[in-house]
């Protein structure tokens, strides 16, 4: 009957180090788990404020593609554009990535491309009416569009910057 006691004793000694063990390894599992999760990140981003500034560009783009914007000034040329009482306009179908709106005296259309900050404006194309008024906005809103490079939100306005950061027009909804 010793025999079968000691059998005993040393089946329930190996069950619980057995079940330390494997409770151990599970805890090291879980453990190992969180922390890869924890740190785990959009691939190619280094950091955590990269996935956050990443964030904020889509919604610059959703906010840039959401709206109608009507053109308030173009700084190069010193314009405000209100003061003629012309309204330039600018919209986006997102469907299709066509730009279009009114220029001054005609309608225009054309193709954009859009990634984080950057927006770049194919070739226009608009219709041939001729005006008294609103022809020489049209030109120089034409020529600006040309030289978009990239935008930004300032005050709820957006703000065109050519290749050089320089501000080339502002824009309102």
């Amino acid at each position: 009957m010793t025999r079968l006691k000691q059998v005993a004793s040393v089946k329930a000694i190996v069950n619980r180090v057995y079940k330390a063990r494997l409770l151990s390894l599970l805890s090291g599992l879980l453990v190992s788990a969180l922390i890869t999760g924890c740190s785990v990140m959009q691939e190619g981003k280094s950091n955590p404020s990269d996935v956050t500034e990443d964030a904020q560009q889509q919604l610059n783009v959703e906010r840039l593609l959401g709206q109608k914007w009507r053109l308030l000034s173009i700084q190069a040329e010193g314009i405000e554009a209100d003061a003629s009482g012309t309204k330039v306009s600018l919209a986006f179908n997102t469907d299709k990535q066509q730009v279009y709106g009114f220029a001054g005296c005609n309608n225009y259309f054309g193709q954009y491309t859009v990634t984080d900050n950057s927006l770049v404006f194919g070739y226009l194309g608009m219709t041939r009416k001729m005006c008294h008024t609103g022809m020489e906005l049209e030109g120089k809103f034409g020529r600006l569009m040309s030289k978009v490079a990239s935008y930004s939100f300032e005050d709820n306005k957006l703000h065109f910057y050519d290749s050089d950061k320089r501000l080339l027009a502002i824009l309102t909804k």
